[in-house]
């Protein structure tokens, strides 16, 4: 299995009711093909979680998170493990981070899983573990989480954690995509044009790309330039 940069990435679309997006930098994912890796600004990053505020909490919302979190709730743990990952109204440490979002995996918490499956690719409060970060964006993509379902499906591609299946990659991105995350719009459309599990197919290849491109995805937005400009 190859080992890979695990990558900043793709907008994809907003979550209603979630307020502000809380960077979680906890980004995907950036091309990696032959010698093409690219060290990109994070366009694409992990949603807050349900229940978390819509503006640094004061004192008494994290004491009260605490309380909650410590008494065994799932939503609560998952929400002050953010926090502790971003530094938000808290100090940061990865540490507590991991942590909380352990006790919220553990009670099936499907952001959680998502989070530790990002960590674990990282590296980011953890040691790296691609096997840990396969494991958990599986639960995360099973639950129905877009996001997870995004890493699992490049985790796929690259046999990074798991062995290389492209049919597997494919449909992972494909079921990401339907939930609205534009790089797995974008890694579609490379797939069809570069032949990958799928057939070469320009004008699919485009139309994926298009489609991404609407949703914000700057690679995507590069590859229609491109097109454009050749005419094609």
């Amino acid at each position: 299995m190859r080992k890979v940069m695990f990558p900043c990435g793709g907008a994809g679309k907003k979550r209603a009711g979630l307020g502000i997006l809380l960077a979680l930098g906890m980004s995907v994912l950036v091309p990696v093909y032959g010698t093409e890796v690219r060290d990109e600004p994070r366009y694409g990053s992990v949603y807050a979680p349900e229940g978390a505020p819509e503006s640094a909490p004061v004192p008494l919302q994290v004491a009260q998170l605490k309380k909650q979190a410590a008494a065994g709730d799932a939503k609560s743990q998952a929400v002050l493990a953010f926090l502790y990952l971003q530094g938000v109204g808290v100090e940061q440490n990865e540490r507590n981070a991991r942590i909380l979002f352990e006790k919220a995996a553990a009670q099936g918490n499907a952001f959680s899983l998502t989070a530790l499956a990002d960590m674990y690719a990282r590296g980011r409060g953890v040691a790296r573990d691609d096997e840990k970060a396969a494991y958990f964006a599986k639960k995360g993509a099973e639950a129905g989480v877009p996001k997870a379902q995004l890493i699992l499906a490049y985790l796929y591609e690259h046999g990074t954690g798991v062995a290389r299946d492209l049919k597997k990659a494919f449909d992972w991105y494909t079921r990401s995509a339907e939930g609205g995350e534009a790089f797995a719009m974008y890694r579609i459309g490379l797939m069809y044009e570069k032949g990958l599990h799928v057939e070469k197919n320009p004008a699919s290849a485009r139309t994926w790309y298009e489609k991404a491109a609407r949703y914000g995805n700057v690679y995507a937005q590069e590859k229609m330039a491109v097109i454009q400009t050749q005419g094609k």
